[in-house]
């Protein structure tokens, strides 16, 4: 059998991408059950790959040391097929991970507004899970201009996107899994193109 026929009867991966507390493993881990996939959260892989949170990995190292530690749970988690992976909200800074992503997957950039993200992170840190401080601004100054930012990156690298501001996890998970016929096919038919 010839690497043609090989990668037609690969399944695909599905990368969930957008901005911290955008809903990515929440929807993650709740469309892998549904459809009965292996899960992937990629600041989990860190976490267990350096050994540390990733708030201690960043106090140790800077953002620059997470991001290597991210690369290398990219690329783990990518290696499976079929998988459904939650990345981190910067991951996508790195060409060579969009790359990785999209090679066995299609990309799901799932947007939130700023305001929404600042009210998810608040109720994140009422019980107790911490996010490191991406620059020096306060919390929705830092959110609005990191948003603004990476807005344009996350649409480049995404292959279909998905607005989650008035959306519960459960209809963002129904809205995958309706597109998910539709867009494997076509994402087969590019990586069949000789």
């Amino acid at each position: 059998m010839n690497s043609y026929h090989l990668r037609r009867k690969r399944k695909l991966n599905i990368v969930l991408i957008g901005y911290r507390c955008s809903g990515k493993t929440s929807v993650g881990s709740g469309l892998a059950a549904r459809v009965d996939r292996p899960f992937f959260d990629t600041d989990e892989l860190v976490q267990r790959i350096a050994g540390k949170s990733v708030e201690g990995l960043v106090t140790e190292g800077g953002w620059e040391l997470f991001r290597r530690m991210e690369t290398l749970a990219i690329r783990e988690a990518v290696a499976f097929d079929g998988g459904i992976i939650a990345t981190g909200g910067g991951s996508v800074l790195d060409p060579d991970n969009v790359r990785r992503m999209k090679a066995n997957g299609w990309v799901i950039w799932l947007k939130a507004d700023p305001e929404v993200v600042k009210s998810r992170m608040a109720k994140d840190e009422e019980s107790g899970k911490v996010r490191p401080s991406l620059t020096d601004r306060g919390s929705l100054e830092e959110i609005r201009s990191v948003v603004e930012l990476r807005s344009r990156i996350y649409e480049a690298a995404a292959d279909f996107s998905i607005d989650t501001r008035m959306k519960t996890v459960d209809e963002v998970a129904d809205e995958i899994e309706a597109a998910m016929p539709e867009l494997i096919r076509k994402k087969s038919s590019w990586q069949e193109t000789p």
